[in-house]
Parts: structure tokens; C-alpha cells; sequence
């Protein structure tokens, strides 16, 4: 009997002791269950009466996250696949594919406070997101686009402060100066204040370009320096829109581009091209150093309406920029005229511009990647047709008729592109 008891006891008990625990258990899982549900009906009430209730010391209570706050986040981007052909003179023509996807998210921390974060497709060029389909299906690098905060200041109205990797917050009215995927870092003040009819607009901003820490970057007696020269832009804009009616406006304004550390210093994002820039190359080296200054002046206007014979909206814009340094080729211009909106499905519109970039009228490394094949030096047209095949879904036709090298002889150049861009 005992050496039954001693193999059997323990089984049995053990047995009961289960039962017991797991009768616990399912008590416990349904009590709270109930509890929970019952509970999930007072969170509003509780959560007010908590956020009501004055805080006492050493309190840890946690609130529960409001059930709106997925309204604070706002997502958005695009994706582009483009087809492409060029005809370069001197150089074999070329056809390829190539896409960009974009996707950003905007976190309203308050009604005046932001927080934005972007990623994009890319390779480091700070002018272009586009890849080429290549390279027998490999995967294409994603890279941080944007990272800043906007702050609307609300003892301020109408100035707002961005802080960060932005969205270009220089005021234009075409891409002259710079590439539409252009996102500087640094600082930006804007301050925008209605008179009656008429907006004043002024912008102040700070961009750090590039940092140098004992980097041999600057050229001395002919050879290459170790420096700590670090390469800054700072902008000011000043400008007025007028705007009688609904339909029509005018806008006139003025800027100012102040690079620090340019002259001497090596060629910004790949140091052995200068994006048809005056460079010097030390020894017969590949490596590439700015001739000039970049001391921008620019002039801008724009004129808005509705066009009598159409009732279509009709836009012409033009620029003038000019670099202070230089005695030559420092000088640029875009004139052009836009027709209609492309916003909803089956709308179209056309543009055309021609321009002209002087070799030194500003930094090639951000100017547009598709005219004369990037950068300055180069004149040209530029026809651009939309259409909205359905809501955030656009066809866009392009067509470059340009001349590269203007300085010298000068070479033919075309480029067409057909766009299919969907928008979320």
C-alpha cells in the first residue's frame, strides 16, 4: 500500500492540483474579459476625467492614446515610370527606363507643429531621384528625402520655421536655379502677411552645403590643402503678389545667393565634375575645383489670368540671375507660358519655356538634370504636354530642343521623355 501510494498520490494530486489552476485560469481570462469590455465603454469618460483631474505628485497613471490620432498622420508620394530617348551630339544616342517612387508622412504634433520624414528612390545626386531599370532586376536603393520640422509660431501669424532635410522653401516660379527634387538642410524662415489685395512674402534661410574636417578639398600654389572651410548658403528673398480677383494675380519678387568657401574649393557632389562650371584641375588630376565666387542676384515675375477666348487660366513666368563674381558667362534667363491646370481626370495642359544658363551664372550641381544633360552652359526649348488620364493618374509628354557647351562650339541636343505618374 504505501509504495502504491508513494507511485499513485502524487499522480492524483498532481492531477487535482491542474484542474484546480486551470479552473483559476479560465475564471480569471473570462472576470477579466468582461472587465475589458466593460471597461473599453468608460475610456472616453475616464480619459477626460483624467486629463481634468489635477496631477498629483508621483501620479504615473497612463493615458490611453485618443482614439483619433491616425488623424494626425498624413501619408503621401508618388510613383513615376518614365521612357526615355537622347540624341547627343558626338555621342551614341540612348533609350532606357527608369522610375522614382516618393513616399513621405506628415505627423501633426499640434495644430501648429509638424514633423515630416520622406524617402525616395536615388543614388546620392541631390538633383534627381530617378533609377534606371538595370542591372538584371536588382533591388534599387531607397534614401532619406526629407527629415525636418515645421513650426508655424502662433504669437507670429504668417511666420513659419523649418528646420532640417526640407522641401525646397526658396521661393521661384520656375527650375532655373534649382532641380524640382532638390531638398536642402538647414534653416528656413518664411514670413507671408496679407495687405488687402496685396501679399507681402520674405524668406530668410541658412543651408549648410557641405562640411569639411581636415579634408584635402582646397587648392593651394596648384596642389590640394587639407581644410576645414565648410561650404554654406545663405539666401534672402523678398517679394509681392498682387491679386485683384480670383483669377488673376502678379508677382514680383527678389533674391540673393551667398555661397561661402566656393573658389578653390572642390566641385560639390562629385568632385570630379563641375555640372559645366569653371574648374581647375591641379596636376592633371580628375578631381575638380571651383574657378569662382557664387554671388546670385535674381529678378522674377509672374503673371496669372484667365485667357478671354478660351476661359482657360494661362501663366507666363519669367527670370533673370546674375553671379557677381565672374566678368563673363555669368548671366541666365527662362521665359515661358503655361495653359490650363491638369487637376482632374480627362483636364490637360501645355507648357513652353526657353532658357539660357551662362557656364558661371549659378551652381550646376542643382540645377535641372534633364535640359542640355544637366547643369549650366546650354540654351533651349522645353515643351511639356499633361493629361489626366483618371484622378492622380497623369500622362505627362516631354521634349527638349536644346545646345550644350555654349561656351565653345556648342552641341545639338534632344531628349524626349513620356511620363506616367500616379499620385496617393
Amino acid at each position: 500500500m504505501i509504495g502504491d501510494f508513494e507511485h499513485s498520490g502524487p499522480r492524483r494530486l498532481a492531477r487535482r492540483v491542474n484542474r484546480t489552476l486551470v479552473g483559476l485560469l479560465v475564471s480569471s481570462f473570462a472576470a477579466g474579459a468582461f472587465s475589458a469590455l466593460n471597461a473599453q465603454e468608460q475610456v472616453p469618460r475616464d480619459a477626460a476625467a483624467a486629463m481634468q483631474a489635477p496631477a498629483k505628485a508621483g501620479d504615473a497613471r497612463l493615458l490611453p492614446l485618443p482614439s483619433n490620432w491616425t488623424d494626425r498622420l498624413k501619408v503621401n508620394g508618388d510613383v513615376r515610370i518614365r521612357g526615355e530617348y537622347t540624341e547627343k551630339e558626338d555621342d551614341p544616342s540612348r533609350e532606357r527606363m527608369r522610375l522614382r517612387a516618393r513616399l513621405w508622412l506628415d505627423a501633426m504634433i499640434s495644430d501648429n507643429l509638424k514633423a515630416v520624414i520622406g524617402l525616395a528612390t536615388g543614388d546620392g545626386d541631390p538633383a534627381s531621384s530617378n533609377q534606371t531599370m538595370d542591372d538584371a532586376f536588382s533591388r534599387k536603393p531607397i534614401r532619406l528625402d526629407l527629415a525636418y520640422i515645421d513650426w508655424r509660431p502662433g504669437f507670429a501669424p504668417g511666420l513659419a520655421l523649418d528646420a532640417g532635410k526640407m522641401r525646397n522653401p526658396c521661393l521661384v516660379v520656375d527650375d532655373l536655379i534649382w532641380d524640382t527634387d532638390v531638398t536642402p538642410e538647414g534653416l528656413a524662415l518664411g514670413y507671408k502677411r496679407g495687405f488687402g489685395p496685396v501679399e507681402l512674402i520674405a524668406n530668410a534661410m541658412a543651408f549648410w552645403v557641405d562640411e569639411r574636417h581636415k579634408v584635402m578639398e582646397k587648392m593651394d600654389g596648384g596642389a590640394a590643402q587639407s581644410t576645414d572651410a565648410d561650404t554654406l548658403l545663405y539666401t534672402g528673398q523678398l517679394g509681392f503678389k498682387y491679386k485683384p480677383c480670383d483669377t488673376a494675380h502678379v508677382l514680383v519678387a527678389g533674391s540673393y545667393y551667398h555661397y561661402q568657401n566656393m573658389a578653390g574649393y572642390q566641385a560639390l557632389c562629385d568632385g570630379t565634375m563641375s555640372y559645366g562650371n569653371s574648374t581647375v584641375s591641379p596636376g592633371g588630376s580628375a578631381d575638380k575645383y571651383y574657378l569662382y565666387e557664387y554671388r546670385i542676384w535674381e529678378g522674377m515675375a509672374e503673371l496669372g489670368l484667365t485667357c478671354p477666348l478660351t476661359g482657360l487660366p494661362v501663366r507666363l513666368y519669367g527670370n533673370f540671375v546674375k553671379n557677381a563674381d565672374p566678368d563673363g558667362d555669368n548671366a541666365g534667363f527662362m521665359a515661358g507660358i503655361r495653359f490650363n491646370n491638369a487637376s482632374e481626370a480627362n483636364t490637360f495642359a501645355v507648357d513652353y519655356n526657353y532658357s539660357r544658363l551662362e557656364k558661371d551664372a549659378v551652381v550646376g550641381a542643382f540645377t535641372d538634370r534633364d535640359r542640355w544633360g544637366g547643369g549650366t552652359d546650354g540654351q533651349g526649348h522645353k515643351v511639356r504636354g499633361t493629361y489626366m488620364l483618371a484622378k492622380n493618374l497623369a500622362l505627362d509628354v516631354t521634349v527638349f530642343l536644346d545646345e550644350s557647351a555654349i561656351s565653345g562650339e556648342g552641341k545639338s541636343f534632344r531628349r524626349y521623355q513620356a511620363d506616367l505618374t500616379a499620385k496617393f
